[in-house]
């Protein structure tokens, strides 16, 4: 009986920690007019932010802002998080055949990859959804303060866009872009990457679908 017990409330909290998952339906998703209809609602229980792709020319941009996204993903999403730093480890057959290179190229230029790679990548990584995102601002600089005011603005832009793609069928559910720019309050000072990145972060995902 004790047993019983205890397994009861093991299921019990299970249950309270788990995420509900991410419903799109169908007027929600991402469609190109060409694209064939996607069905009624796809359920997102797990998804995978790949990598980072970097637009830019720093190369820590794509892991600060990486992070970031993670973050604001895992603490905010409705699904679990496979956070980017675990992907090539799950998945490094996928990387020695060009696979995922192949996935992310595709995204990046046409927002959706062919529906056997998503797949492929997606059951390598056990995940529902792929989550496919890029640096395209990272940089600080002097800029003059707004309506003419006299003075300087130290400036800290971060950019980027993500995309959640089916692992099913390769289209796109969702995407978001956004440039974050933040001044300084105070004279001679910029705002940090990080805290702009984690500014950028949870604005995209704030645009989750609901």
């Amino acid at each position: 009986m004790r047993l019983l017990l205890c397994c009861l409330a093991a299921l019990t909290l299970a249950g309270c920690f788990a995420k509900p998952g991410l419903k799109i339906k169908e007027d929600q998703a991402v469609a190109p007019a060409a694209a064939a209809a996607p069905e009624p609602e796809t359920v997102v229980e797990v998804a995978a932010l790949l990598p980072l792709l970097n637009r830019t020319e720093f190369e820590e941009a794509p892991l600060v802002v990486g992070k970031a996204l993670a973050d604001e993903l895992a603490a905010a999403a409705p699904f679990r998080l496979i956070r980017p730093e675990a992907v090539p480890g799950l998945a490094a057959p996928l990387y020695e055949l060009g696979v995922i290179p192949r996935l992310l190229a595709e995204v990046d230029q046409s927002g959706r990859t062919a529906p056997e790679v998503a797949r492929l990548v997606g059951q390598g990584l056990k995940a529902d959804a792929l989550l496919v995102a890029n640096v395209t601002f990272y940089q600080q600089f002097v800029d003059r303060l707004p309506d003419g005011a006299p003075g300087e603005a130290y400036t800290t832009v971060v950019g980027g866009e993500v995309h959640l793609i089916d692992a099913r069928s390769g289209r796109a559910l969702w995407k978001a872009a956004k440039v974050r720019r933040d001044r300084g309050a105070a004279l001679q000072i910029f705002p940090s990457l990080q805290d702009t990145a984690r500014g950028l972060a949870f604005d995209l995902v704030a645009t989750l679908p609901k």
